[in-house]
């Protein structure tokens, strides 16, 4: 009989479910903020951005530069890009991380994203057969 119940209980709230979100498709409101919310614009801009730092092509670490990419809700930068900066067109890759910082600004306040408060600072680099990399942190080791 419980068993019964709870199929039926759980079969109202799939409906009930169901139902809501046909509503909310056909709702001109909820489709606008849909399309609002969409994150692909923001991958599109961040694949753009990136498509211009070229980490290959240096001779000495001192060549190496790191910028932001994106912004939290809550402040501050997403990540880092690392790049070259004698192959890397710095002037085009920040105009474009600029651009992708204000839609990402906007985005996060229209949809009401959430993130994480952490400060995240810009990695140190390293160049490795005229490739710059962000160093990787090894973890602590007791002795």
């Amino acid at each position: 009989m419980m068993k019964t119940w709870v199929k039926a209980c759980m079969g109202s709230v799939l409906l009930w479910a169901g139902a809501v979100l046909a509503q909310e498709t056909s709702d001109p409101k909820a489709q606008a903020y849909s399309r609002q919310c969409d994150r692909a614009e923001l991958q599109e801009l961040e694949s753009e951005a990136l498509a211009f730092a070229v980490p290959g092509g240096c001779e000495d670490v001192g060549q190496c530069r790191s910028a932001p990419v994106g912004v939290k809700a809550c402040g501050g930068p997403r990540s880092y890009v690392v790049y070259c900066a004698t192959s890397t067109d710095e002037d085009r890759l920040r105009k474009a991380l600029d651009r992708l910082a204000r839609r990402e600004e906007r985005f996060n306040r229209q949809c009401g994203v959430f993130s994480t408060c952490e400060f995240l600072s810009p990695p140190e680099l390293e160049l490795v057969e005229g490739e710059c990399r962000a160093v990787t942190p090894q973890p602590d080791t007791l002795p």
